[in-house]
């Protein structure tokens, strides 16, 4: 019975795990979709990036996703002050110009055993550090304007 109850918690990690990993690669598909198709020199990129806060507080491990109105999607990840750096297609930078800004953020989990993995810790997994309306650029309320030669670091400070 131990045996077959290990065998389950082995099997219930290795689907969480592959959960985990295919929700990865359907946001990374969607952030290349996103991106088209490289080609030419591409746009203007300029440094940007800045600090995500909620409540006052830094949020560590948020992505943060800047969607200009024209060109590609940047990217970056919250450090834990919660500072972030937008890269395009692996150069440091973002598309120059107004857009939205989108941000996740959702616990990070290390088990250290499968006694840790319940059914509570799972269901935690998928809920939101912050108000799930800033996952969506089209609701998050967040807007900013790349600059060409400016500092572009910018402070987004969420709200419920």
């Amino acid at each position: 019975m131990d045996k077959l109850y290990r065998s389950s918690n082995t099997n219930m990690i290795q689907l969480v795990n592959r959960l985990s990993l295919l929700a990865c690669v359907i946001a990374l598909s969607g952030f290349i979709a996103l991106c088209g198709c490289g080609g030419g020199d591409g746009p203007e990129l300029a440094d940007a990036g800045g600090v995500v806060t909620y409540h006052g507080k830094p949020i560590e491990g948020a992505n943060v996703v800047f969607i200009p109105d024209s060109g590609p999607a940047a990217y970056g990840t919250t450090n834990a002050e919660g500072r972030f750096v937008w890269t395009t297609r692996e150069d440091r930078g973002a598309a120059v110009g107004p857009g939205k800004v989108a941000i996740t953020a959702v616990p990070a989990y290390q088990f250290k055993s499968e006694a840790e993995l319940t059914s509570a810790t799972i269901k935690k997994m998928g809920q939101s550090l912050i108000p799930t309306k800033y996952g969506r650029a089209e609701t998050s309320g967040l807007t900013v304007t790349v600059e060409s030669g400016e500092e572009n670091d910018f402070t987004l400070a969420l709200k419920d």
